[in-house]
């Protein structure tokens, strides 16, 4: 029996390390983070960068490709990492129809 879950979120200044624990569980992620380095693209189902280091994470960029990259209705849950510490009213946007693992904001 074959299955294939949606993918999870990952949202963070840098997602690589979360991606492979992901990738080592076998769980599809999408990653939105600042670097898009290789080897998380490799790791990803999907990845874009949403924003880079002197600015951080641009919020609206992040919550536009989030909704085109893992809609809602298909989309596992998001695991973030850092960056939300200037916004983190973002998380709960990003999780409205989106099961968050971790702490609220």
């Amino acid at each position: 029996m074959s299955r294939n879950p949606d993918p999870v979120l990952i949202a963070a200044l840098s997602g690589r390390a979360l991606a492979q624990s992901a990738h080592a569980a076998k769980i599809p992620v999408t990653v939105l983070d600042v670097f898009c380095d290789a080897d998380t693209q490799m790791l990803a189902e999907n990845s874009s960068c949403v924003g880079d280091m002197p600015g951080g994470i641009d919020f609206p960029r992040l919550l536009e490709l989030a909704d085109d990259l893992c809609p809602p209705q298909r989309c596992a849950g998001i695991v973030y990492g850092a960056g939300f510490e200037p916004d983190p009213g973002v998380l709960s946007v990003l999780s409205e129809g989106r099961e968050l693992f971790g702490n609220r904001p």
